[in-house]
């Protein structure tokens, strides 16, 4: 969709999805509505910032006048819009709207919902942009301190998952990883002793956790949890799995950092060679990692 929505050639269809689209709006059923929505977001990620500005604007100005202007499914096109003038180095226009998302997203969902910590968070950033740096500390703290207040481990595991994630987000997006590996270490141990060793939630943690070592350059500790969270993916998905594919290409990587170079060309040779057989170029998040695997395997070799 993303490509077609970049293409001059394309209007007549694109027409129709918006023919679409405003038709469902309001749909939590509906794949139309939900891929239109997350459209702008996708054009950013993707670099067509002009494209992605067009129609951010033009999907908050009819869910305004469908949904009414305090609707709460507002919110994620504001802060969507805000991320897309920062793109633009509008950042005036940015503070401004993105000052009303979290005054709307309070009034309506609460202080301690996920998604107005959220907008807490990205405001916190855009106010470090214009180097208001007590401001932007003072609601980076309040906003941790709120999700940390969040995280009971004695609640529901799907409940407890859901904000240790966003809590974990939120301490990587500040830099915070001492604190992030903290609360995963925390969330980890009571999975283990309530959940057990192979269940999804406990193995999604574990990589969480794995990644934050990464980044800490702790490749030792991160290459541990990191074959676990591989067995686990060899045996539940199966060894031509895009998760099992890309988990192999992080543990060839961990291997690379550590020295241990036959262990990471043995990896990283049999990741491209099920990248090749099993990864479709038409599926993004497939292609990503297929290209991810090429290019490490093109580095350890120096091809």
């Amino acid at each position: 969709l993303a490509d077609l929505w970049c293409r001059e050639d394309e209007l007549d269809l694109k027409e129709k999805f918006w023919v679409k689209f405003k038709d469902t709006l309001g749909d939590e059923n509906s794949a139309i509505s939900a891929a239109m929505q997350y459209l702008p977001k996708t054009l950013s990620e993707r670099g067509h910032y002009n494209e992605a500005l067009e129609l951010q604007e033009k999907i908050l100005e009819l869910k305004k006048e469908i949904l009414g202007e305090k609707h709460s499914d507002n919110l994620n096109a504001m802060s969507n819009l805000a991320d897309i003038f920062c793109k633009f180095k509008r950042y005036d226009e940015a503070l401004e709207l993105q000052e009303k998302v979290v005054k709307l997203s309070t009034e309506i969902l609460g202080e301690k919902h996920a998604d107005t910590l959220s907008a807490m968070s990205n405001l916190s950033r855009i106010l470090y942009k214009f180097k208001r740096y007590d401001e932007s500390i003072e609601l980076q703290e309040k906003v941790v301190a709120i999700s940390k207040e969040n995280l009971n481990l004695d609640e529901e595991p799907s409940v407890t998952f859901t904000n240790v994630i966003m809590l974990g987000g939120l301490l990587h997006s500040f830099g915070r990883y001492d604190e992030a590996v903290e609360v995963y270490e925390d969330v980890l141990k009571k999975f283990h002793e309530t959940l057990g060793d192979d269940d999804y939630l406990t193995i999604i943690v574990m990589k969480y956790l794995a990644d934050t070592y990464d980044i800490m350059s702790n490749y030792d500790e991160a290459l541990k949890l990191q074959e676990k969270v591989l067995a686990y993916y060899k045996e539940s998905c199966g060894t031509e799995s895009s998760h099992t594919i890309d988990t192999m290409s992080t543990v060839a990587r961990l291997f690379y950092h550590l020295n241990r170079n036959d262990e990471a060309e043995q990896m990283i040779t049999q990741a491209l060679e099920l990248s090749k057989n099993n990864l479709s170029e038409n599926d993004p998040d497939e292609y990503s990692i297929a290209i991810k695997v090429r290019e490490f395997y093109e580095k350890i070799f120096d091809k």
